[in-house]
């Protein structure tokens, strides 16, 4: 059986203000897509604690889905 390895690591990125979507993948030794989020300028404003128009009681925290 193969043994499955949940640690975690943290991933920082600063973007300029001209920045409307970003896409990030993650890829495994294998070149698997094990990993994929996309953020649009929406999102983009929530999480960095820009003007957004949401809902306030949406949580503010970006949550990779994993594929």
């Amino acid at each position: 059986m193969k043994e499955v390895n949940n640690d975690k690591r943290v991933l920082q990125v600063e973007i300029d203000n001209n920045v409307k979507k970003v896409a990030i993948t993650g890829v495994d030794a294998d070149d698997k897509v094990v990993m994929r989020q996309e953020l649009n300028e929406d999102d983009l404003d929530q999480i960095t604690g820009g003007v957004f128009k949401a809902n306030i009681k949406q949580p503010t925290k970006c949550n990779f889905l994993k594929i």
